[in-house]
């Protein structure tokens, strides 16, 4: 039994008819994964700052700058 049909008797138990189930079904579903993909997307989001940080620390290292680096990268911690 996968977790929709799981959660498709519940609804169930609650719901006045199936074809009321399965829209209230199709619709946590639906906003379960837009819920997803936007958490996935602001992730990606955060990593691809930490990445921009993390080479412009490396930068910073290899310019002699290391105060700026050690003070940015204690700032991504």
């Amino acid at each position: 039994m996968t977790v929709r049909d799981e959660l498709r008797n519940i609804i169930c138990a609650q719901a006045s008819s199936p074809k009321d189930a399965e829209e209230k079904t199709d619709a946590v579903v639906a906003e379960a994964t837009d819920s997803t993909r936007a958490a996935l997307s602001d992730r990606a989001a955060e990593n691809r700052e930490l990445r921009r940080d993390a080479a412009r620390a490396a930068d910073l290292i290899e310019a002699g700058e290391t105060a700026q680096a050690m003070s940015l990268l204690r700032s991504l911690a």
